[in-house]
């Protein structure tokens, strides 16, 4: 279902000019203070925008999504996503962002083109992503039955770390060409923590196959 044209005016204008409060909104967008306390808690709740102590910002998620959009825009350029990037900066403790000055001597424009991938990407990974939970039935159910299942739901800020861990693995394997090794001490450190970050959960994943198949064959004593 297409979101209502208010939800795509209010993101544009948070991209652009964060924080935001409904009285600024209501004064650059022109709609009704009732119409942005709607769009915004909705916003809210699909965890697109959440609140700043200044007004409202996009989330993380929401500014991926938001950069996402723009992925085949010829008309959206460098310097629009600069600005973006150069208030988030300063609102959201992202090394991938608060480093920008250091990022764009790194990689120049590239950088930028590169969030804009990374954010497809990401966006499209998260989109696609099929969640499966094992559980056991609590007794014998019959053909048909419902049985309710009721699934705790992860705050925006552990969602957020979910995104922003993908993110950063994602923009780095899209810079990875690049010939020569970036030369400040923070990123070097981001990108280290980055990757050994992704190979520890692999590690995990692989201990974890690797028990069921022990438990699977019966044979707990050998090593695989």
């Amino acid at each position: 279902m297409k979101p209502p044209k208010s939800h795509n005016t209010i993101i544009e204008k948070l991209a652009f000019n964060p924080p935001l409060t409904i009285y600024k909104l209501n004064k650059i967008t022109g709609y009704s203070t009732s119409t942005l306390h709607a769009a915004t808690k909705k916003l809210v709740s699909n965890r697109l925008v959440k609140k700043h102590k200044k007004g409202f910002t996009l989330s993380f998620i929401g500014l991926t999504k938001y950069l996402a959009t723009h992925f085949a825009d010829t008309q959206f350029e460098v310097k629009q996503t600069k600005q973006i990037i150069n208030k988030y900066a300063i609102l959201d403790n992202y090394p991938l962002l608060t480093l920008h000055h250091h990022f764009e001597q790194w990689l120049g424009n590239q950088y930028y083109e590169n969030l804009i991938s990374a954010s497809y990407i990401v966006n499209h990974i998260f989109e696609s992503k099929i969640h499966i939970v094992y559980i056991k039935a609590p007794k014998p159910i019959k053909r048909g039955e419902k049985i309710p299942i009721h699934l705790p739901k992860p705050s925006l800020e552990q969602e957020e770390k979910e995104w922003k861990d993908a993110f950063a693995l994602t923009f780095f394997n899209i810079t990875q060409p690049k010939p020569k090794q970036p030369k400040n001490q923070k990123i070097q450190t981001f990108l280290k923590q980055t990757f050994k970050q992704e190979i520890k959960k692999k590690k995990q994943e692989i201990q974890k196959l690797k028990t069921t198949l022990q438990k699977l064959t019966h044979n707990p004593n050998k090593t695989y």
